[in-house]
């Protein structure tokens, strides 16, 4: 077993560094300043399970395969690169959605606008 102050010592340095903020906790609480705390609880959720997936496939050993075998790496990256380009896809989509959307709203405003001008004027 370990010694108490090499245990000890291994605690307080794992707190410290579960403790310190990253990337990941910055990413949550920019999404929950910007977008609320719905949309940072979902940001921390997906973080979670993406720790998770990463746990269970280190411990099912698939750490210690893509290690070794250059093919099943090559075998994740594409699979990676498959997912990123639909992410992207829907990213794309969605900002075309927002364009249109945006327009027609802005459309309905300057008309709005234009008809209390046009009122305003005829006083």
């Amino acid at each position: 077993m370990f010694d108490s102050t090499t245990l000890i010592t291994f605690l307080v340095a794992s707190v410290a560094i579960i403790i310190a903020p990253g990337p990941a906790q910055a990413l949550v609480l920019t999404r929950t300043l910007g977008e609320g705390k719905a949309a940072g609880a979902m940001t921390a959720i997906g973080l979670n399970v993406g720790t998770l997936a990463h746990a269970f496939a280190a411990a099912l050993g698939l750490s210690a395969i893509l290690a070794t075998s250059a093919a099943a790496l090559d075998v994740i990256y594409e699979l990676i690169l498959v997912l990123a380009a639909g992410a992207l896809r829907v990213r794309v989509l969605g900002s075309r959605r927002f364009a249109k959307w945006r327009q027609r709203v802005t459309g309905a405003a300057l008309i709005g606008l234009g008809v209390r001008l046009a009122l305003a004027q005829r006083k």
